[in-house]
């Protein structure tokens, strides 16, 4: 099942693209190798190249030939994993990372395997930062943890039923040091390792409450919704049922959090996320609208902008280069959103769901986006160089709505969690 729509064209650096291809091959190919692919992305980071084309990083000659935007996205694709240790240069050099294929074509699906456990719907689910471990969350009040066992198509779980643990969503830190949760209750918390050799993969540790140090965050007066680490990893994000966004921080050498209150939402607050930069946050809302909020040089977060939807808003995410942002909402409408000028944001929507879109997500190289819907499927999304057009893929099997959908940090899986009270993982 495919389904297009209208995208809107790119903007970058004036006259890049228009550049001979050999020329571009000859002077920005070379660049790309996979030895220095993490120092590039630190400088190319946010650049917003147009599409144009450069050597392949694989065999540098005007041949074989991938866009600037593609090349840029795999740089940053391998600094990121670089910052949360799994690949170092060296590594890079002498390890084939499934990259330079996954940037050349739309996302496909080769299989999938189906992970039960649960015993009512599954609300969420996200990779830990390696992506050798899922984390879950269901309605009956408990977390799966499920760790790859040896292979693709193989996991084991546990399922843990400590009482803070009755979560609305669970996701790791960036560094994959901490986790941090929320509950209908008002409560945050955030969970370290009780012991310095605590290990995620320990599968006892899951069910067993007396070995994490808990620290309640509290503030909120309603449900929350979601709780999410900023890219450093210092700071948490979370939305409430009280129409508030709060933001989270610890300073240095204590194990207190304190926070701010952001408020302008007239309505339950489902979703928040921060940039990958850490200098804007958004927050997703039942009022039909989606905030804009800066960090001012004080360390204030200033709203900016309304995107204004025309029902309710279910989830919002920044993509991988900051530079834009896709919404979920329940008029079954994806909407992928640039900054035109100044505060103006422009929207292409993209149709293919026929019910309410629960979530929607860039992949880690910002080429994609995965949805998640009432209607019982996720869609996965790709729009390559000098394609105007979003085209789609189904992915069809659950037999209850799809709550949450998310990628893989290497981009070669998506999870997904259903009403159905099962998730599965997706494999190209």
């Amino acid at each position: 099942m495919v389904a297009t729509t209208p995208g809107a064209a790119s903007s970058g650096v004036s006259g890049f693209s228009q550049l001979p291809n050999d020329v571009i091959a000859k002077t920005v190919g070379p660049l790309l190798t996979p030895a220095n692919a993490v120092s590039l992305a630190k400088t190319s980071h946010g650049m917003g190249l147009a599409p144009g084309v450069m050597s392949n990083p694989s065999t540098a000659n005007a041949n074989s030939l991938i866009s600037v935007r593609d090349g840029i996205a795999r740089a940053n694709l391998i600094h990121q994993l670089h910052l949360q240790g799994k690949v170092t240069p060296r590594s890079i050099e002498n390890t084939p990372l499934k990259v330079e294929h996954l940037l050349s074509k739309p996302f496909n699906i080769t299989n999938s395997v189906t992970l039960s456990g649960h015993s009512d719907s599954v609300i969420s689910a996200s990779f830990s930062p390696d992506g050798t471990l899922i984390m879950s969350t269901s309605d009956e009040e408990q977390i799966g943890v499920w760790s790859q066992a040896g292979s693709e198509s193989s996991w084991s779980n546990a399922i843990a039923q400590m009482q803070q643990l009755c979560a609305q969503s669970a996701s790791f830190s960036p560094d994959g040091r901490q986790l941090v949760t929320c509950n209908p209750y008002g409560g945050v918390f955030v969970w370290n390792p009780a012991s310095d050799s605590g290990q995620w993969t320990d599968m006892e540790q899951w069910c067993d409450e007396e070995k994490w140090n808990v620290h309640e965050l509290s503030g909120h007066t309603a449900c929350v919704n979601c709780a999410n680490f900023s890219s450093d990893s210092r700071e948490i994000v979370s939305a409430s049922d009280d129409k508030t966004v709060r933001v989270w921080s610890q300073p240095a050498n204590t194990d207190q959090w304190h926070s701010v209150v952001l408020s302008g939402h007239t309505n339950w607050v489902n979703d928040a996320n921060f940039s990958p930069n850490g200098r804007q946050l958004a927050s997703a809302s039942n009022d039909g609208t989606v905030r804009l909020w800066n960090r001012a040089d004080d360390g204030s977060w200033r709203p900016v902008t309304t995107l204004v939807h025309p029902k309710c808003v279910n989830s919002v995410s920044f993509s991988p280069d900051n530079c834009r942002i896709v919404t979920a909402c329940n008029d079954n409408i994806v909407r992928v959103w640039g900054q035109a000028a100044g505060d103006q944001w422009d929207s292409v929507a993209l149709s293919g769901h026929t019910d309410s879109v629960l979530s929607a997500r860039f992949s880690p190289d910002g080429n994609d986006i995965v949805s998640a819907s009432v209607d019982k499927s996720a869609r996965v999304w790709s729009r390559r160089a000098n394609d105007m057009q979003w085209h789609s893929i189904a992915l069809l099997g659950h037999t209850g709505g799809v709550t949450c959908a998310t990628f893989s940090p290497d981009n070669c899986h998506i999870v997904t969690a259903s009403h159905d009270n099962t998730m599965k993982v997706w494999s190209r």
